[in-house]
């Protein structure tokens, strides 16, 4: 038997659908990219998610929403509240430029996330350590099929007082800061060790915020 409601996935990527960690009957990917999505939204010139009012049982957005432009994102926020049921978790995840700037300012170019960037950089040279910060908030897209060749991919940040205060703006009764692996609803158990490998995982970067409706 299905389950009453489904639940969203925002941006999940290839890799989703070769987790064997969630129940692929219940989680329906949100994406731009057709080939992995069972709802193709373009967050760019958002017009709102494909489903009716309290038809979603839960959320989750993992270094999704630092890709959507600053004038878009309150829309998001608000539809995600719109589709959820009442009582319905929405937990997002983004890089966390709080701890970013800690390291900068303390001259840490050792910091695994600044290691992790100068392994995958795609520019060609050795990039100083505001490069390295600057990507928290503005970064060049390797998309261009979707995003065009002049597209940013990081073009949004957040931290925790900010994103608490958009959930609350958005409409969602309840927010906090959470945690790795740390959610209060048993939806994410996919997240953390055993489970469906992401960005998620690297908790000494991320920020993770979750919230009901």
């Amino acid at each position: 038997m299905l389950p009453r409601s489904i639940n969203l996935v925002i941006g999940p990527g290839p890799n989703w659908a070769r987790c064997t960690a969630v129940d692929h009957r219940k989680w329906k990917t949100v994406d731009m990219v057709k080939e992995w999505a069972d709802y193709v939204v373009y967050f760019a010139n958002f017009k709102g998610l494909p489903l009716p009012d309290d038809s979603v049982g839960a959320i989750y957005a993992s270094h999704t929403m630092e890709h959507t432009p600053m004038h878009v994102s309150p829309r998001i926020f608000k539809e995600f509240h719109r589709v959820l049921l009442p009582g319905g978790f929405l937990r997002v995840i983004t890089p966390n430029p709080r701890v970013t700037m800690q390291h900068y300012l303390a001259g840490d170019n050792n910091f695994s996330l600044f290691q992790r960037r100068r392994r995958i950089q795609h520019s060609g040279h050795n990039w100083t350590p505001f490069e390295l910060l600057r990507s928290d908030f503005l970064s060049v897209s390797h998309q261009p099929d979707q995003l065009g060749g002049t597209g940013l991919a990081h073009q949004n940040a957040w931290d925790a007082e900010t994103m608490i205060k958009d959930f609350h703006r958005a409409g969602f009764r309840t927010a906090y800061e959470s945690a790795y692996n740390r959610s209060r609803s048993g939806e994410y158990s996919f997240e953390g060790p055993g489970g469906c490998h992401s960005e998620a995982d690297q908790a000494d970067r991320s920020l993770y915020v979750e919230g009901r409706a």
